[in-house]
């Protein structure tokens, strides 16, 4: 990948951690330097924008999705339209305890050209830059 751009979206119920987070990214006063997986790999992180998401329920049917994809969220039947596209699958960690330990990893699918993944899922979230589902 040449100049790869990532968005994160990011959610929690605690609204005091939501704040803080969001805080500490505004003014990039990051607890560890991010990277995108290796230590060589720094990431350059930007605020972009706090926006609303809508969670739309589709009864597991095909929907365009702007972001990766935690291949156990979809639906068990048919659950990818590929297109002409370049798909690839990674093993990502979804969950880390305090000590910094992956406890949980997932399956995700990835779209390397930044185009939609249309798949069958039984809902997704809709932000103003696109469909998304979280891992």
């Amino acid at each position: 990948l040449k100049n790869p751009r990532f968005r994160i979206f990011f959610d929690h119920a605690d609204e005091a951690l939501f704040r803080a987070l969001s805080d500490r990214i505004k003014a990039v006063r990051h607890h560890f330097t991010p990277c995108l997986g290796l230590s060589q790999f720094t990431a350059i992180v930007e605020w972009v924008d706090e926006t609303i998401a809508e969670y739309i329920s589709t009864e597991d049917d095909y929907v365009n999705i702007h972001s990766v994809v935690n291949l156990s969220k979809l639906a068990d039947e048919n659950p990818i339209q590929f297109g002409q596209a370049y798909y690839s699958t990674d093993t990502f960690p979804l969950a880390m305890n305090r000590d910094r330990v992956v406890t949980a990893y997932g399956e995700i699918l990835i779209e390397r050209t930044g185009q939609p993944i249309r798949v069958k899922t039984s809902g997704y979230w809709k932000t103003p830059f696109g469909n998304i589902l979280f891992l």
